[in-house]
């Protein structure tokens, strides 16, 4: 599993990483540690979009 980031662009919602829950909204950015368990939950009435973004031309070797 790799790192990677997200950017909120609309909306709310929930992000759980391992253990512990962010409260995220339109603006924030999230970064997620290599074989970090999460997910994300969209709430609220307005629908939630993020970019989605890591390093996928890097050397697996050296991950």
């Amino acid at each position: 599993m790799m790192e990677h980031g997200m950017l909120m662009l609309d909306g709310h919602g929930i992000c759980r990483m391992d253990e512990h829950w962010y409260p995220v909204q339109s603006g924030d950015a999230m970064w997620v540690g290599p074989y970090c368990a999460h997910w994300f939950a969209a709430l609220g009435k307005t629908p939630a979009s993020y970019i989605y973004f890591k390093d996928v031309n890097r050397d697996p070797m050296t991950a």
